[in-house]
């Protein structure tokens, strides 16, 4: 049933290697996908897992910038924070989780201080404060259009698939699609944690995101490398190899 929308791309050569890359700590690095556009990775010890880096967006205009998915610790928060104003002489005005589980929520507290808005889904808000969690105090249902001065942003939820709270970042000047744990990196084999994934939902949900963002440039997943819209092919050969 899927099998029409499974591409080629996905055993391609990435041609979306990332251009710059900095390291602002031995557990955090920037790496440049787009003008004005960084994904930020963190990296934590996971217990028989090991080194886990996870990705997040900084979104960059003028003297403002915009966080989307916070890095895994108040730490890694609040360092990443400084150093862009440190070194980048800019404001980081908006933050926004993606969904509410440590590695898009983490230091979320560090975050709220004069002049920053957060904003999250409801179903994110509502799971973080179950959790007993910190929590943004602006919600939005379903999809959130805003700005980083001239740069559009808008949160989409797309419904139930590998959590019940994910969003996906689309920022149309560069074309450039964060998906977050809803896709696989290249390199992943398997499709990872199915704890609360929805396993009927999720492939289709996949099938919409890439008609939705067709034109996507870079597609940047919850962890691992960026590319192009092979990652969402990629997952998707994933469940039908699982279906085998």
């Amino acid at each position: 049933m899927l099998a029409g929308v499974f591409l080629s791309g996905c055993k391609s050569v990435n041609p979306y290697q990332l251009t710059e890359e900095i390291v602002v700590s031995p557990d955090t690095e920037l790496h440049r996908v787009a003008e004005d556009v960084w994904v930020h990775t963190t990296y934590s010890d996971v217990p028989d897992l090991g080194r886990r880096p996870a990705n997040g967006l900084i979104v960059v205009d003028d003297r403002e910038a915009m966080l989307i998915a916070l890095p895994q610790t108040d730490r890694q928060t609040r360092r990443l924070l400084e150093w862009i104003e440190q070194n980048w002489g800019i404001t980081t005005t908006t933050v926004i989780p993606t969904d509410f589980h440590d590695d898009a929520t983490g230091g979320l507290s560090e975050a709220h201080h004069p002049g920053t808005v957060s904003r999250a889904l409801d179903n994110t808000v509502a799971s973080a404060r179950r959790q007993g969690l910190s929590v943004p105090p602006d919600l939005y249902a379903a999809q959130l259009e805003l700005t980083c001065r001239k740069t559009e942003v808008i949160m989409t939820y797309l419904g139930t698939g590998d959590a019940i709270d994910h969003v996906v970042a689309w920022i149309p000047r560069h074309r450039v699609l964060f998906g977050g744990p809803l896709v696989r990196p290249l390199s992943a084999t398997a499709l990872g944690s199915t704890r609360n994934r929805d396993l009927e939902a999720h492939p289709f949900m996949l099938q919409v995101l890439r008609q939705a963002y067709r034109k996507a440039r870079v597609v940047v997943p919850g962890h691992g490398d960026s590319s192009g819209l092979d990652l969402i092919d990629h997952t998707l050969n994933l469940y039908q190899q699982r279906s085998r």
